[in-house]
């Protein structure tokens, strides 16, 4: 695959936002637009970028997310296709916070309309208290309680192996093993993951020390001086009364599907399966 062949210069480098929404609305192919974040509002930063949601009427392959440059600022353009906006309408209980829809519907209830020839993205926000756009589900809770407890028990397993091979392993893996802490935080307390920067002024309001925790988990240097601060992170990242992964249990991986029950039968099928044939 060459890529050079796959990016192109952007056509609206130059183009100002307010043209470039006159534009858009012009087209056949496009039912509603709208500005998301601070985008069209008085937040705006010159460091800021835009952010636009665009419904589209139907074609065979719609874009899903689209990176450009307007007027010189980086620029997010996520689509919605008019048959999932019918959809989420028709059935907004099937929503779910931590998905690209529940996104979606968040993004309309704080953005600001400009263009909305069906009246689509006005029913979407009217529509917005009927979904689950800002909660989370018990299976989302028991899918971050996993990610976050198993991790550390692997992670425990690499850092005393005495191994240099599964220390550099380990090194590479709290990359990304820190980061999940810091989303399975909000999940784990049933509050939506809006980004980054929502996370950071919901820290610094309403748990400052966790926020501590992680930056100084964050920078610290070395396996040796960073793997206990990262511990400590992974304490503060459950909530209190939800246990650490135990050790010499069997969990069942989630699935968005699998109730409490489901998870239990699973486990007492494997202890039929492996039981001793005198055990009763």
């Amino acid at each position: 695959m060459d890529i050079a062949k796959l990016i192109s210069p952007s056509a609206t480098e130059t183009l100002s936002l307010t043209e470039l929404i006159s534009r858009l609305q012009q087209q056949e192919a496009i039912d509603a637009i709208l500005l998301a974040g601070s985008t069209g509002q008085e937040t705006f930063k010159p460091y800021s970028d835009y952010d636009l949601l665009i419904v589209l009427n139907e074609m065979s392959k719609p874009p899903s997310l689209i990176i450009t440059t307007i007027n010189g600022y980086l620029t997010e353009l996520y689509f919605l296709t008019a048959s999932d906006a019918d959809q989420i309408i028709q059935n907004p209980q099937t929503i779910e916070a931590n998905t690209l829809h529940g996104a979606f519907v968040s993004m309309i209830t704080k953005g600001k309309i400009v263009h909305d020839v069906s009246g689509r993205l006005a029913k979407l926000h009217q529509i917005a208290p009927q979904t689950q756009c800002d909660s989370i589900l018990d299976h989302q809770v028991y899918a971050a309680w996993y990610s976050v407890t198993y991790n550390h028990a692997q992670n425990l397993r690499y850092f005393h192996s005495g191994d240099s091979l599964y220390w550099e392993a380990l090194q590479c893996r709290l990359l990304y093993c820190i980061s999940n802490c810091l989303t399975a935080y909000f999940t784990l307390r049933k509050m939506p993951w809006r980004g980054e920067k929502e996370a950071i002024r919901t820290l610094r309001k309403h748990d400052p020390d966790f926020l501590t925790q992680f930056q100084a988990t964050i920078m610290a240097g070395g396996i040796e001086q960073q793997f206990p601060k990262y511990e400590q992170l992974v304490a503060q990242t459950l909530p209190a009364g939800m246990p650490q992964w135990p050790a010499s249990y069997t969990v069942v991986q989630p699935q968005a599907e699998l109730t409490p029950e489901d998870i239990n039968q699973r486990v007492k099928l494997w202890e039929e399966w492996v039981k001793s044939p005198g055990d009763p």
